[in-house]
């Protein structure tokens, strides 16, 4: 299976990079779309048209409004597609995309590592077995850290580089994007919608709240800057964390990338017990190269990845920024 993977960032990219390599049968041929000097230090083909490379698979990973047009001519093309979050800006898109694969044969797929990250899974099936009893709220937070991030001591392969700058719309629509996707996967669809982005329209600095059909239960988003904070991870200098209350518990997710907390990754109180899983991979390059995987096998399988929990996700970012711009709460079609 030959790959290539085209934009996004150097650290974004170099995660796919080494994601593909553990993949049996597979092998990343071309990149194009980045830095120049990328496939030199990959010994990989520059590609300049990633609709004419010669490769089964198109791993994209540029921001939607850049890409949409090329998505859909490498579709078209025959080419099999994954993209990276957020998957689209509309719900439109999505659908011109799905469309656009049916028609060809092609695969698409969601390149989302969030729904792969072994702790997320973990809890996730704590919940489903009911640990903490019925689930009632989940409340979510993405702290952005202004230094630290690519610590050279724990990615000794991956090349320095100063970190990208924080674009506001593209850092809502990646954070609503992924973490209602989480949260529709813990209580079901989402109904409703309201984005608090004071001072202009969907900066950094939000809140996202929201409310979902099942039992009336409730979500919310906390994506918050420290831009003198130093973050150690060897990814980006984030932190991302999950709490969800129960009738009987709360159960944590307490990082995905960075490691701000030195403690386990999922921690769960029951009763009058604590819990805490300290022997889970917590390795955010994990969750990437679980996430070609699965692809992978659908490409080798000739099936098609569920797309509609995306698609509803891509709902979501399109209420947020409708949101940010009225200060309105939105409502969200069946």
């Amino acid at each position: 299976m030959r790959v290539v993977i085209w934009g996004g960032s150097e650290g974004e990219a170099w995660l796919r990079w080494r994601a593909w390599q553990a993949v049996e049968g597979a092998s990343v041929t071309g990149t194009g779309g980045g830095a120049e000097d990328r496939a030199a230090r990959w010994g990989v083909d520059e590609v300049p048209d990633p609709g004419e490379a010669d490769a089964q698979v198109l791993d994209l990973l540029d921001p939607p409004r850049a890409r949409l047009d090329l998505a859909t001519a490498a579709l078209e093309a025959g080419h099999h597609l994954l993209l990276g979050p957020p998957f689209a800006s509309t719900a439109e898109q999505v659908d011109r995309l799905v469309t656009a694969a049916q028609t060809s044969g092609a695969v698409l797929g969601d390149g989302s590592p969030w729904p792969f990250h072994p702790p997320l899974v973990h809890i996730l099936e704590q919940v489903r077995a009911q640990a903490v009893g019925r689930i009632t709220a989940v409340r979510m937070r993405s702290l952005l850290g202004g230094r630290g991030g690519w610590d050279v001591d724990l990615s000794p392969d991956f090349g320095a580089t100063s970190p990208p700058d924080l674009d506001p719309t593209g850092v809502l629509a990646r954070e609503v994007f992924d973490k209602t996707a989480i949260a529709a996967a813990l209580l079901g669809p989402i109904r409703e919608l309201h984005c608090h982005a004071p001072g202009q329209v969907a900066p950094c600095a939000s809140l996202v709240a929201w409310h979902h059909e099942a039992h009336g239960c409730l979500g919310v988003l906390e994506i918050g800057l420290a831009p003198a904070l130093v973050l150690r991870s060897a990814y980006e200098p984030r932190d991302d964390t999950v709490e969800i209350t129960g009738s009987a518990g709360l159960v944590w997710l307490t990082r995905g990338q960075a490691q701000l907390r030195n403690e386990p990754s999922v921690r769960m109180f029951r009763g009058e017990d604590l819990h805490a899983w300290g022997n889970l991979d917590d390795d955010w390059q994990s969750a990437h190269t679980a996430c070609v995987r699965a692809f992978a096998r659908v490409v080798r399988a000739g099936g098609r990845p569920p797309l509609a929990r995306t698609r509803a996700a891509v709902v979501c970012v399109e209420a947020a920024h409708e949101s940010a711009s009225t200060g309105e709460r939105v409502t969200l079609p069946r």
